[in-house]
């Protein structure tokens, strides 16, 4: 007989809510079963316990932990704070397999804590980057190991750059592009920073406390340089306020020697290939690549971008189960959201240095927390 595993979800309305559909992703899985949900919020909880069809709620998920003991866990808020808790109290009450909301965590001591902690319990820890649950990345990435664009020499990645520009751009939509970077491109070794506040680099006066609890952060402008093997070069940049900005500015270009795929978007991720080694205007023109049983539905109309990064959502979801079963690193692992972690504090590290520094940081403190 299959596996059903039980599952509950942790939510926290108010202070980052449910996440991007990561409560709704365990419905619809013939092996899971949705039994409970917690929220310290009475409205939220109530409205979460009927969007989810369960009736066991419950304000603390510690309570539930000990009563319902679920096999996997959706770790839901937004809001970075809760993850570590939340996620250390699943790995103490022997969940199986948590969906966690990105980013990851604060620091990278945080991201330690919660990996040790899951390594002893053996939990597996699945992070909801959801591009690599995606078929259009998927799709990017056959094409880049079938040589489409010949070898990779960069790729040039940007946040969002709306009003949260800069430090929280990176930490909030920045921790997307920095793990497609990793997809692509292989392991980072080293990053150099400039960060800018206005017209002036940023320095101790500089430092805040991002939105969102989402720990310390500095600068509205910055530019980083990351060193991956085989002598691929990262770029990534943000800068507050980039008028016209509709979402699409975020990113990234896969710069090869005989063309370029530009990657855009979040969940309506699209791509589009330049063929042509010198990259210049009028040489080529750039076509867009269509995912046909992704970004369109069997009858040929269009796939919204709820839908898609629904679909992305439960992919990795049913990943985590596979990864239990085959007792193997999840598609998006713990791991791989806390060297992206290591790739946007290691910013801050870098421009405080004013000097290359090699990843992982040595420091596990985050690098703004003691800069006077």
């Amino acid at each position: 007989m299959p596996t059903t595993y039980k599952a509950a979800v942790f939510g926290r309305t108010g202070a980052g809510n449910y996440g991007h559909g990561l409560d709704v992703a365990l419905l619809g899985h013939g092996n899971i079963r949705v039994v409970a949900v917690s929220d310290p919020d009475p409205e939220g909880r109530a409205a979460a316990a009927k969007r989810l069809g369960v009736t066991n709620a419950y304000a603390d998920y510690g309570e539930l932990l000990a009563k319902e003991k679920p096999d996997i866990v959706s770790v839901c808020p937004r809001w970075m704070d809760a993850h570590r808790p939340m996620v250390l109290a699943c790995a103490e009450a022997g969940v199986k397999g948590v969906y966690c909301e990105k980013a990851f965590s604060r620091t990278p001591a945080e991201c330690d804590e919660m990996l040790d902690a899951a390594d002893r319990s053996h939990m597996a820890i699945q992070v909801s980057h959801q591009a690599r649950g995606d078929g259009v990345i998927k799709h990017t990435l056959a094409m880049l190991r079938d040589g489409a664009i010949g070898k990779l020499l960069c790729i040039r990645g940007r946040g969002k750059e709306d009003r949260r520009g800069g430090g929280q751009d990176l930490m909030v939509l920045g921790t997307h592009v920095l793990d497609q970077m990793r997809l692509f491109a292989g392991e980072v070794r080293w990053v150099f920073a400039d960060i800018r506040q206005d017209d002036h680099p940023v320095g101790p006066a500089d430092v805040k406390e991002g939105d969102e609890r989402i720990g310390l952060i500095a600068g509205n402008s910055l530019h980083a340089v990351y060193g991956f093997d085989h002598g691929v070069r990262g770029y990534f940049e943000s800068t507050a306020d980039q008028e016209g900005n509709s979402g699409r500015r975020m990113g990234l270009e896969l710069i090869g020697e005989q063309g370029i795929i530009s990657l855009r978007g979040g969940g309506n991720r699209f791509a589009y290939l330049h063929t042509g080694g010198m990259w210049a205007p009028g040489e080529a023109t750039w076509k867009r690549l269509r995912v046909p049983g992704w970004e369109l539905n069997a009858d040929g109309s269009a796939r919204s971008g709820g839908e898609m990064m629904a679909m992305a959502n439960k992919i990795l979801v049913q990943d985590l189960i596979s990864a239990i079963e085959q007792k193997r690193p999840p598609l998006s692992s713990g791991r791989d959201a806390a060297m992206a972690l290591e790739m946007i504090v290691g910013v801050y590290a870098a421009h405080r240095a004013g000097a290359k520094v090699e990843l992982p940081l040595k420091d596990r403190r985050h690098p703004l927390a003691d800069w006077k």
